[in-house]
């Protein structure tokens, strides 16, 4: 039986974002592995049907025999193929698995990487020391000019110097012929290559944990509103933060309200490691005295 989360207004019901603040409570990530060599996860899988999840297509994949979850493939997804998928096609698919998820059946994961599985080729996500020996020792990677090697930008990169983990498709006849030593065709290194920004407030550069979620830089709204002068009051049973005293922001949210009127932001509020970030876009736009301007490298915000 398929679990349904009711809405209102078109809003996820907040209990369900509230469990997940109670957990991250007891500091402890409970998106993510044990270790950051287990982050990104790969599974196989049977298509199912194709449909839509938030104006993203999706893919209905059969883990198992009683286990479907859906791949959503955003404007970031590696097609490996560069294709759409039929049903009954047999595809692996490449997940972070430290990514929040709405905690429905079946499960919804955004692929970093899906292609269709070919009997001719092998295809396996693994940490790789300095060495290129996989995490098990069963095998070494070795890297000559016939293999590429991308990272999750789609960027081609020169080399891999290992100590990451990776996605690499391979030939099963390389593979049988030196089973100690793999030759992949192609790698994926999983990292992006966002540049490195520089964060100023109030003129003076500040070390503050941001990310990129696709294009959009997100900052940790309550330190930079602390860094401002800006009062901000977390509510834990409602899961929003109050700034200002007069604007609310609450997980999950694509809006955030003043007066009881809702206004858009580029991209929902996200909770992350006890912090509530949203796009570098909201700081100016709020009626607090305050002003951003950035470029690819630089952010700078300010009151005025």
């Amino acid at each position: 039986m398929e679990l349904v989360l009711y809405t209102h207004g078109g809003k996820i019901l907040r209990i369900f974002f509230c469990l997940i603040i109670l957990l991250l409570s007891l500091n402890t990530n409970v998106f993510a592995n044990e270790t950051d060599n287990d982050r990104y996860v790969m599974f196989e899988g049977y298509v199912k049907e194709e449909t839509e999840i938030n104006n993203n297509k999706a893919y209905l994949i059969q883990k198992s025999a009683d286990v479907d979850c859906y791949a959503i493939i955003d404007e970031n997804t590696i097609n490996l193929n560069k294709k759409n998928f039929k049903i009954g096609d047999k595809v692996f698919v490449v997940y972070d698995s430290t990514k929040p998820s709405l905690m429905i059946y079946p499960a919804q994961y955004t692929a970093l990487i899906i292609g269709l599985v070919k009997d001719d080729y092998l295809y396996r996500m693994d940490f790789f020391d300095k060495d290129l020996n996989n995490s098990d020792n069963s095998f070494r990677l070795n890297i000559d000019d016939r293999v590429s090697i991308f990272n999750l930008s789609k960027e081609k990169l020169n080399t891999f110097s290992g100590s990451k983990q990776a996605f690499i498709e391979y030939a099963k006849i390389e593979n049988e012929n030196n089973p100690s030593q793999i030759t992949p065709n192609r790698i994926y290194v999983m990292e992006h290559s966002n540049p490195k920004i520089s964060l100023y407030v109030n003129n003076k550069e500040v070390e503050a944990n941001l990310f990129f979620k696709k294009d959009i830089i997100m900052l940790p709204v309550g330190e930079i509103c602390s860094l401002l002068g800006i009062e901000s009051d977390w509510n834990n049973e409602k899961c929003e933060l109050i700034v200002g005293g007069k604007y609310k922001i609450v997980v999950g949210d694509s809006d955030y309200y003043y007066d009881s009127k809702a206004y858009s932001l580029e991209t929902q509020a996200v909770l992350s490691d006890n912090r509530l970030y949203v796009p570098v876009s909201f700081f100016d736009m709020l009626y607090l005295n305050t002003k951003v301007v950035y470029d690819k490298n630089n952010v700078f915000i300010f009151k005025i």
